[in-house]
């Protein structure tokens, strides 16, 4: 029987694609449970890396030693500033309490924010509101409205029609929102540009009938805001299940999947199957 930790298993040829991220969590999570953390690390700091998830990030803080934390969150706080992804990085800078600079990183991607992105764009917006920085709440609400008039998405008109009433009423209040075009041009904007959407404007004052979205909209919401949203946010926004006529209750996980494998097979079992599909960690002794 060859001993050692052989640098590839034979057979490892299976590629898992978009579920790579989710592999190495796995394999990180395992090796954390054998005791070896020393190799676990590496993996989680590269998935935070990818990601810039707060929840990443937790992950690899919570192995590291207490005195290399700060330095650890200043490097995750520089991988913010200088991220392509303007809403990531914005939402990490708001969990690591900088919300100057998730405002200003927003400010300067103003008008090249996705606005189809709702499910992190609206946990980003109230978690700007709660911070008070309503120029950077400005910038998600406006992506969000003009994103959903741009593709025409009828049954999304309720919820644009709330952007729209969001809007005016941060405008209303006085908030200085320069660089950003004003309040009274981006309106004029839209209405140049989308005037004809008349189900939009019906929503908009109130005398529209066929609402599609009102059954929806709490449950996006919850569901966005409990995914992303700051830490101190997070706790008190959990979606809750509604019944709907036709709809049967979601099964537990566990009950009708593969449920959790590190509580079916053992982190060690575990392991093995992630090693079949990895060529830098062998067995474990």
């Amino acid at each position: 029987m060859p001993t050692g930790r052989p640098t590839r298993w034979p057979g490892c040829t299976t590629s898992w694609g978009h579920l790579d991220d989710d592999r190495q969590r796995l394999l990180a999570g395992a090796l954390e449970q054998l005791g070896r953390v020393e190799e676990s690390l590496p993996i989680r700091q590269r998935a935070f890396g990818k990601t810039l998830s707060a929840f990443d990030l937790a992950r690899w803080l919570e192995h590291i030693p207490d005195a290399a934390r700060p330095e650890a969150i200043a490097h995750a706080r520089e991988l913010a500033l200088a991220h392509p992804d303007h809403t990531a990085a914005a939402t990490l800078l708001l969990e690591l309490g900088d919300p100057a600079a998730a405002e200003a990183r927003l400010l300067a991607a103003a008008g090249r924010i996705d606005g189809n992105a709702f499910y992190s764009l609206l946990p980003l917006a109230k978690a700007l509101r709660a911070f008070e920085r309503a120029r950077g709440e400005t910038v998600i609400y406006r992506a969000l409205l003009t994103g959903i008039l741009d593709r025409g998405y009828a049954r999304a008109y309720g919820h644009a029609a709330r952007h729209w009433a969001r809007l005016r009423e941060i405008a209303q209040g006085g908030a200085p929102l320069m660089p950003l075009p004003s309040h009274e041009d981006f309106e004029a904007d839209i209405r140049a540009r989308h005037g004809r959407k008349a189900a939009f404007w019906a929503d908009v004052n109130g005398t529209r009938r066929d609402r599609h979205d009102a059954e929806d909209d709490e449950q996006v919401g919850l569901t966005a805001l409990s995914s992303i949203a700051p830490f101190g946010l997070r706790a008190r926004c959990r979606p809750r299940w509604r019944a709907r006529a036709g709809h049967a209750r979601p099964s537990p996980r566990g009950q009708a999947g593969i449920g959790n494998p590190l509580r079916r097979h053992g982190a060690f079992a575990l392991m093995l199957s992630l090693m079949q599909n990895d060529g830098n960690i062998g067995a474990a002794p």
